[in-house]
């Protein structure tokens, strides 16, 4: 083999395990899986511990960048992009400034690799094919093997924390900060579900699962909502799988042979740029709203059929590579196209609506302190696209009316400062009408002086002509 080109590192360490054989053969550049070289046995042995929880916090795209670097460690393309959990999940985080995301984790892992035995060796018809052929044994065989693995199980409970209002998220973010986390004991989500409360930060909750029994007829997987069930459940039927990987290679074992390969160092970063660009198409694609998904589904699933086709030509052909990432970057920037956005902003006000409360439902203040209800949105995501006014009731009397013409209400809000009584919607809906009614009764029978009015009512509202229902 020519001694031209990059240089691969003799041994690699905490390469993410995907579905490989115990000395089986693995193609540093394109990470597939090839033949087995090697003469020996493996026996595994090492027990596994539970360790802390972990909680990470992200709220912003390079919270969430530096988590996808970490659960995709690894040299050259090995293992890449596998459907790990952890890649699974962090490709539906949404990035807001209203909202949090919280993964709380915990794992059963080894503490050392299980190595194959001190005895192993390459095969001597693999020897052979290498003095004849080093290019067609690389072919066959690959650059490493795999020489050991970690064993574990993984159970990840990811908590989408959202409001309308930016200022409560502040708020709920400090106060979580200000106290210890710990969402696996049922005081510690006793905790959480009272700051979530106080905040009225609503809770979207989605749990992941590595390592665990895929069927157990006596014990069945409970609903994946029910974070404390799940657990429960995960420790009684972990079992344990191989999730990280010790990768060697052959020159280890025969010195005189080459760990070079026909790829330079900048290739190699080429091609992982554009894995990370397919990452982030994904993406933005999985937090599109119904409607835009629906959009670009046939364009999305097409795109990524190919460059899973192409995976092992993507590497020496610089063409093809070029041609489909010229692809991505058309299909992001359709994503953000200005019309999309108004399409999410509208799709969200369907869903917003569906949270309104009902009109016989009584909303009780808490005369000892400041109370807010929030429904809907308060802002746009582009003021150069549309504008989110706002109407503000001072001193609201029992029935608070409010509608203009040629408008419609995408958000509304109550706040009660150390009031008495309750509120009421006075109509059905109010989100996507150009009609709010909330009626307040209690506290108000008498006029109070401006300035010590403690109910009020916001409507935030925009103009037909700039958005399309």
């Amino acid at each position: 083999m020519s001694d031209q080109g990059m240089k691969l590192e003799l041994g690699l360490t905490g390469v993410r395990w995907d579905d490989f054989e115990m000395g089986g053969g693995i193609d540093a550049i394109t990470g597939e899986k090839v033949g087995n070289a090697l003469e020996t046995e493996f026996v595994g042995s090492s027990s596994v511990a539970l360790s802390p929880a972990v909680y990470d916090y992200i709220e912003t795209k390079s919270q969430l960048d530096q988590m996808l670097d970490i659960s995709l460690k690894g040299e050259y393309n090995i293992a890449s992009f596998s459907a790990s959990a952890e890649v699974e999940y962090l490709s539906e985080i949404k990035i807001s400034k209203e909202t949090l995301n919280i993964v709380a984790r915990v794992e059963y892992q080894s503490s050392e690799y299980d190595r194959l035995p001190a005895s192993k060796r390459i095969k001597q018809e693999a020897l052979d094919y290498y003095s004849k052929d080093p290019a067609g044994f690389r072919e066959v065989y690959g650059d490493y093997f795999v020489n050991g693995q970690k064993t574990g199980a993984r159970f990840f409970a990811v908590y989408r924390c959202e409001t309308n209002d930016s200022s409560k998220m502040d708020s709920f973010k400090a106060s979580l900060k200000a106290s210890k986390m710990d969402l696996f004991s049922v005081e510690g989500r006793a905790s959480f579900e009272k700051k979530r409360s106080d905040h009225s930060i609503t809770i979207n909750v989605r749990t992941y699962m590595e390592g665990v029994l895929d069927k157990n007829v006596d014990d069945p997987e409970p609903d994946r909502s029910d974070i404390d069930a799940c657990f429960k459940w995960f420790q009684r039927n972990h079992v344990g799988i191989p999730q990280l990987a010790e990768l060697k290679h052959y020159r280890t074992l025969v010195p005189t042979m080459s760990n070079r390969v026909n790829m330079t160092a900048d290739d190699v970063h080429d091609l992982k740029k554009f894995y990370r660009s397919y990452w982030d198409m994904t993406w933005q694609y999985n937090n599109l709203t119904t409607s835009c998904h629906d959009a670009y589904q046939a364009r999305y699933k097409a795109l990524t059929n190919k460059i899973t086709d192409f995976k092992t030509d993507l590497v020496e052909n610089k063409e093809r590579r070029k041609s489909l990432q010229v692809e991505i970057d058309a299909l992001v920037k359709d994503f953000a196209d200005p019309e999309n956005q108004k399409r999410n902003f509208v799709d969200s006000l369907f869903m917003a609506a569906t949270k309104e409360p009902k009109i016989s439902v009584q909303n009780v203040a808490k005369d000892d302190g400041l109370t807010t209800w929030t429904y809907g949105n308060k802002a746009s995501p582009n003021d150069s696209l549309f504008k989110v006014m706002s109407s503000e009731i001072n001193m609201p009397v029992y029935q608070n009316q409010f509608g203009i013409r040629n408008t419609t209400i995408v958000g509304w809000e109550v706040t009660a400062d150390r009031a008495r009584g309750y509120w009421t919607k006075g109509v059905d809906k109010i989100i996507g009408t150009n009609l709010g009614i909330v009626n307040i009764e209690g506290g108000m029978i008498m006029p109070m002086p401006i300035g010590t009015q403690k109910w009020r009512i916001k409507f935030y509202y925009v103009n037909n002509s700039e958005l399309v229902f």
